[in-house]
């Protein structure tokens, strides 16, 4: 869920206000609000998310690749706004040479987490690089605590560093092979969301870092 091939560490308020609400009204928001592409007008907010998920999620030393990733005004990095704020945000990258699309940077406000926010941002970047590449398999590297979530969308473990991240969090790395039973399980699964057919998505910059 982080990096980008390449990078060093491996392919990891304007808006930082909170999600008051009740919870099943909240949900129900977080499903129909919307997903746009990322503007730098974005970045105080994106980097506060970051800073709600030390250290659950990510190390504090991991900050630096994300602002970095950040200052390069991604076009393949997208915010699920709330009431003004960002409650998600993630992006992609996509190798098509080698057919390999990766998940970079996600994460979702603690706020707003196990209220469906997290699924819709990953099955919209899902839904891009499958419908959008030729690619066979999507890769991505995240901790042991959120690994059971990408495994329930079909993630297979591959490889696990202790410590890889810093003491106590482990880098786990993940691939989903994409076949035709594949784009069928997620097309169903966007359609339950609402959604078939994703905004396409400018070329930009390849991210820095895990997945989530």
């Amino acid at each position: 869920m982080r990096r980008v091939p390449g990078d060093p560490g491996r392919t990891r308020r304007l808006m930082a206000t909170g999600c008051a609400a009740d919870g099943a009204d909240l949900s129900l928001r977080l499903r129909t609000a919307p997903i746009v592409l990322y503007d730098p007008a974005m970045r105080q907010a994106c980097l506060g998310v970051f800073d709600l998920n030390v250290p659950a999620f990510f190390s504090p030393s991991e900050r630096i690749l994300f602002e970095e990733y950040l200052e390069a005004a991604p076009a393949r990095y997208m915010a699920l706004l709330l009431d003004g704020g960002v409650a998600a945000c993630g992006g992609f990258y996509v190798m098509p040479r080698e057919r390999i699309a990766g998940l970079c940077w996600g994460m979702v406000r603690p706020d707003c987490q196990h209220r469906g926010a997290g699924k819709r941002m990953l099955l919209t970047r899902l839904r891009i690089v499958t419908l959008g590449s030729p690619v066979d398999r999507v890769i991505l590297d995240t901790s042991q605590n959120a690994k059971g979530f990408y495994s329930h969308f079909g993630f297979l473990e591959t490889t696990v560093k202790r410590d890889g991240y810093a003491p106590g969090l482990d880098r786990v790395e993940m691939t989903l092979p994409v076949d035709g039973r594949t784009r069928r399980n997620l097309l169903r699964r966007c359609r339950r969301l609402g959604f078939a057919s994703p905004p396409e998505l400018e070329s930009g910059p390849r991210p820095k870092r895990k997945a989530e």
